[in-house]
């Protein structure tokens, strides 16, 4: 059991670093869209007009 904790950590900072560094190899046009797609997830009162 004390094994696992740091293991668990250390899974998530791994797995959090490698999306850093999977986006900034992103091109500028497919870092637009995917923080248009995030601002959609964060703010769903924007899916649809009134």
């Amino acid at each position: 059991m004390v094994f696992i904790i740091p293991l668990i950590g250390l899974l998530l900072v791994s797995t959090g670093a490698a999306t850093l560094v999977w986006y900034a190899s992103l091109s500028a046009e497919k870092k637009e869209k995917y923080g248009e797609a995030f601002l959609l997830i964060k703010y769903p009162e924007t899916w649809c007009c009134n």
